[in-house]
């Protein structure tokens, strides 16, 4: 359990990083590791609100979890939305991603009971595409710091992702 103290922090967290839904974050021009590591805030922001929700709910039984993750969709969904109104793309990668953080933070502030590993280790499974392209992200953004001024050769399938559109490797010289 949480003291008040933390309690109170986490919520001030929570609170401070909410408009960060709505307003912010990269844009086409921003690195891949920045909009990388800026998607996975959806993760971290619902399950540390599950940790703090937890502190005084019970959400040790199936049906609540189920509930948990349809009022995440709802909340996820909504913040989509509305997204669309203030300049914003809706994404149903991001809403993914709130779910991701919503069942992390379930299973992983769960007492460690013999049926709660499974659900722990497909938390991490579920969270390994993410964590790969960021860390590719951070690998090409690496290779560019190393070869500047280049900023790009598009030899490989990495530095495709530096582009957006119907990028491809071609094998013709001309």
């Amino acid at each position: 359990a949480l003291t008040r103290t933390r309690r109170w922090l986490l919520v001030l967290v929570l609170l401070s990083v909410t408009p960060f839904f709505f307003v912010g974050g990269p844009d086409w021009q921003s690195a891949p590791l920045y909009r990388q590591v800026w998607n996975a805030g959806h993760i971290g922001f619902f399950a540390l609100t599950i940790v703090l929700i937890r502190q005084h709910v019970n959400l040790d039984s199936p049906l609540r979890w189920l509930f948990a993750t349809l009022i995440a969709a709802a909340i996820g969904l909504s913040i989509e939305i509305v997204q669309m109104y203030v300049g914003r793309e809706f994404s149903y990668q991001d809403i993914y991603l709130d779910l991701l953080g919503v069942w992390i933070g379930l299973s992983w502030t769960q007492k460690p009971l013999q049926g709660i590993w499974p659900l722990r280790i497909a938390s991490l499974v579920l969270l390994t595409p993410l964590a790969w392209t960021i860390i590719e992200a951070g690998r090409l953004q690496l290779n560019s710091l190393y070869r500047f001024p280049t900023i790009t050769s598009f030899e490989s399938d990495v530095e495709i992702l530096r582009v957006s559109g119907p990028a491809k490797l071609s094998k013709t010289v001309k």
